[in-house]
């Protein structure tokens, strides 16, 4: 890690002060990426498994709204639908988001992943050695690929 990849600094508020090491970014990479839903308890459920698996913690969490984060870098962020907005369906062969990509753990077997989907509720569209796609309980699609060392 460069020096100038690296914030070290004081952040003073009212009566509190905190020192902190922020990691900076790559430039143009994401920041986060924000998902609308019809069921936001049955979608945090769903992700949460998803996403903790693979090194996320939780990171927000408010009443129409929960984040996980991925170390000090993009954040998964899920927002219940406003009623007025519900009738509206996400179309992903459409104009607009079609899928979001992950990767695997080096070497993981995907076929454990599979089942594990299918167990929670997801509807697998895809599977062989390279990959898993599949569609969660919301409509959100995601595919996993796999890393060998």
């Amino acid at each position: 890690m460069d020096f100038d990849d690296l914030y070290a600094g004081t952040i003073e508020k009212a009566d509190k002060v905190w020192e902190v090491q922020i990691l900076r970014s790559e430039p143009g990479s994401l920041h986060h990426i924000e998902f609308y839903v019809r069921d936001l308890a049955a979608s945090a459920q769903f992700w949460g498994w998803f996403l903790k698996r693979y090194g996320y913690v939780e990171y927000q969490e408010w009443s129409l709204g929960r984040s996980w984060r991925l170390g000090q870098g993009c954040y998964f962020v899920l927002v219940q639908v406003e009623s007025n907005w519900m009738e509206i369906e996400n179309n992903r062969q459409g104009q607009g988001f079609n899928h979001v990509a992950f990767n695997s753990h080096f070497g993981e077997d995907l076929s454990l992943l599979k089942a594990e989907l299918s167990s929670q509720g997801a509807s697998v569209l895809a599977c062989d050695e390279l990959h898993v796609c599949f569609q969660a309980i919301d409509g959100i699609v995601a595919e996993v690929f796999r890393q060998d060392s």
